[in-house]
């Protein structure tokens, strides 16, 4: 098994993993593997059998582990599960993220944007005509790229490679990640460079919001357009909103949780399962909709 492992930190270096995610992986494996040759009443096999994930995570709640923590041993066991599929140790799955991982009852469910609210703020945008495109392009950006409102104002015209669609953010800690641009949002964004922008009085500016009396639109007044657009639409909207709601909308939809921490620019992959691994009630009622 050690050779195994070892093989296995050789597949996390090659997909790109940071030492520290590598480091923590490992560590929960080795974990995971001790519990099983110590609880075990019979000699254990490999490959792994869900029944050895289910006992770890019953006996990870005996211990009254924080959930968070309980959530990282699982991924972690889940990364190995897919190194074994992809190298040809294993054939199935054992562990699965949606339905192994927990939520924490103590901690406040985010609140994100709906499918069907975000069919009415797009719907808006594009048929008010009173609606500006600065505004327009405000949106979009915080709706597909999640940044912060903080790293929104501060994207200047070449954080963003206008041939290949991606924007450079620069986030905490002058940390900087980059973030691809829909095609749709690449388009939108051009037009307000080339119309708007272009005969602002403040066309000099190296940022890309501007606002009429400075050249550099401040978080006060994203903060006011959205909440001028939340009346027009009847939603309470607030920068951090669509934060949540990109988040969301990528790990229900399958993304891995790491891209979805590098993307959000979180310091750590934690800081991801904290806030995002989660279930709704909406989520809770359409699951008791299908018995």
């Amino acid at each position: 098994m050690d050779e195994i492992i070892e093989e296995y930190r050789g597949w996390l270096k090659v997909q790109g993993k940071s030492v520290a995610t590598i480091q923590t992986y490992v560590q929960n494996l080795k974990k995971f593997f001790k519990f099983i040759m110590d609880h075990s009443q019979v000699q254990v096999s490999f490959p792994l059998q869900r029944v050895y994930v289910i006992r770890y995570k019953e006996w990870l709640l005996q211990q009254k582990k924080q959930y968070s923590t309980i959530n990282i041993q699982l991924l972690s066991i889940l990364s190995f599960n897919s190194f074994c599929i992809h190298n040809g140790y294993m054939k199935e799955w054992v562990v699965y993220r949606k339905q192994d991982c927990l939520k924490d009852l103590r901690e406040k469910q985010v609140n994100v944007l709906t499918e069907e609210e975000i069919t009415r703020i797009l719907f808006y945008m594009k048929s008010d005509n009173r609606f500006r495109l600065r505004n327009e392009c405000i949106v979009l950006v915080l709706l597909y790229t999640g940044v912060r409102v903080t790293e929104c104002i501060n994207i200047k015209l070449d954080h963003i490679n206008w041939v290949y669609g991606e924007l450079t953010v620069v986030g905490k800690g002058k940390r900087i990640r980059s973030i691809p641009l829909r095609t749709d949002v690449l388009e939108i964004l051009k037009d307000y460079v080339r119309k708007d922008r272009i005969d602002h009085p403040h066309a000099s500016s190296p940022y890309l919001f501007l606002s009429q009396r400075s050249p550099q639109l401040s978080r006060d007044a994203v903060c006011e357009i959205l909440k001028g657009l939340g009346r027009k639409v009847n939603v309470h909207l607030y920068p951090h909103l669509f934060r949540h709601t990109f988040c969301t909308r990528l790990l229900k939809k399958g993304a891995d949780i790491e891209l979805v921490s590098k993307l959000a620019g979180h310091s750590s992959v934690q800081t991801t399962i904290h806030y995002y691994i989660s279930y709704s009630d909406d989520d809770k009622r359409n699951a008791l909709n299908l018995l």
